[in-house]
């Protein structure tokens, strides 16, 4: 794991200063093929966060941020 963690670092690094208009999308540890619901939390780690999201949800997140240009140079942590 510790190489893992270092390489997700690294990339991490490598886009933060590749000047682009990036968005990093962390999700939660477990990923579900739950319906797409539409309600989620996106932001710091909070009270809202929650260790879950479905699929469905986490891609609508990531068309909507993309297309709408939220969340730019941020690392946004997605949950249902």
């Amino acid at each position: 794991m510790p190489a893992i963690v270092r390489d997700h670092r690294t990339q991490a690094r490598l886009i933060e200063e590749s000047g682009l208009a990036w968005t990093i999308i962390r999700g939660p540890l477990i990923f579900t093929d739950g319906p797409h619901t539409h309600r989620y939390h996106a932001g710091p780690i909070g009270r809202e966060s929650r260790p879950a999201i479905s699929r469905a949800d986490l891609a609508d997140f990531m068309l909507k941020t993309s297309t709408a240009g939220a969340f730019i140079r941020m690392k946004p942590l997605v949950s249902a």
